[in-house]
């Protein structure tokens, strides 16, 4: 049960970013139905850049422990990203950043490539002044302003065919999901300033998921898209005690999605976040990284190598430095499988006492 109720908190928060992504990616005189409908499904391009950020104002759980370890990983509960997206020459880019970490991944010419700065930016701050473990400086540093290129040949996937499959599909339900907006009640939709809303109902749910479906049945390739009844049926309970408002702001061409509400059986005393979107066609080129620019899986190892911290090791040293030299010289040839936990500067200064 408990693993159920983490599934649903995180579905819950993901439904939203899943409806911005989609119009996304795929890039007045009217009635504040068509000009929501328009807007939010509108076709960009194939080329396009999107600016996404996520703002957790608020976010309380039942659980004492799970509310303590929650606050620690939203900290400021701010996230952004910028997607460039380049369909006529498969290329993606993302850059993102989360509290201290930022970093990046780009697909480009079959190949994926991770930031390094994501890898030591996350290491980093994990390692705090007051633990038994640190890392190694100069190996993070490594990272930085790096790229690890990683094969699609490596993981048995095809970027090109995977890509253009993704993107037909994405087509395919956004027009069936245009025709449903069209038809929805236009009452449903209201129209403060330059900000139109539309709460999503059950009744929608149902409409969209069937639509949904109906594109996935339609073709061999896309049916690990499937939605099940049971996650359809669990998303309309959900939505009797939480709210999905899609808003269209006329002035900014922001899309947003604000979900609010709490169930304490799910574990959400309270919850409030926006996610804010926006796509435009756009002439900046995603940045293959340079082979200069790239790193090895073993750089990566040598980064996430956990090291002794000085703390411990000055422990050790007060002990070491007290032993005569042949027991010292004993000690450096037992501890010689254990090198890799202490650093280059830590590992020399024994060695030269041992001499």
């Amino acid at each position: 049960m408990q693993h159920h109720q983490h599934h649903w908190q995180i579905r819950i928060l993901g439904a939203g970013v899943m409806l911005l992504a989609l119009a996304g990616l795929s890039g007045c005189g009217k009635s504040a139905r068509s000009t929501f409908t328009e807007a939010y499904f509108k076709d960009t391009g194939t080329h396009t850049k999107t600016q996404l950020s996520m703002q957790v104002k608020d976010m309380t759980l039942t659980d004492a422990s799970s509310q303590k370890a929650l606050k620690s990983v939203l900290g400021t509960g701010k996230a952004s990203m910028t997607m460039l997206l380049n369909q006529k020459k498969n290329q993606l880019s993302i850059n993102g950043k989360y509290q201290k970490i930022a970093g990046a991944v780009i697909i480009a010419n079959n190949k994926a490539y991770i930031s390094g700065n994501l890898v030591a930016t996350a290491v980093a701050s994990e390692a705090t002044s007051g633990s038994s473990v640190t890392y190694d400086k100069s190996a993070l540093n490594k990272l930085k302003g790096k790229y690890l290129a990683v094969s699609d040949t490596d993981y048995n996937y095809n970027l090109n065919t995977d890509s253009k499959q993704d993107i037909a599909f994405t087509k395919a339900v956004r027009k069936a999901w245009i025709a449903d907006f069209n038809k929805f009640d236009t009452d449903s939709f209201k129209k403060n300033g330059n900000v139109i809303t539309h709460r999503v109902t059950a009744k929608d749910v149902t409409t969209l998921a069937d639509s949904y479906n109906k594109v996935v049945k339609s073709k061999k390739a896309y049916k690990q898209n499937t939605v099940s009844k049971d996650d359809i049926s669990d998303f309309k309970t959900y939505l009797k005690k939480f709210k999905v408002i899609l808003g269209y702001n006329t002035k900014s061409d922001e899309e947003t999605v604000k979900l609010t509400g709490g169930d304490s059986t799910s574990g959400i005393k309270h919850i409030n976040v926006i996610t804010t979107l926006k796509t435009a066609s756009t002439k900046q080129n995603v940045k293959v990284p340079s082979t200069a620019n790239t790193i090895s899986e073993s750089d990566v190892e040598a980064a996430l190598q956990p090291k002794m911290s000085d703390k411990t090791f000055n422990s050790i040293m007060k002990t070491y430095k007290q032993l005569p030299k042949a027991s010292r010289r004993s000690y450096m040839s037992e501890m010689k499988d254990e090198k890799d936990y202490f650093t280059d500067s830590q590992w020399q200064q024994m060695e030269k006492l041992a001499k």
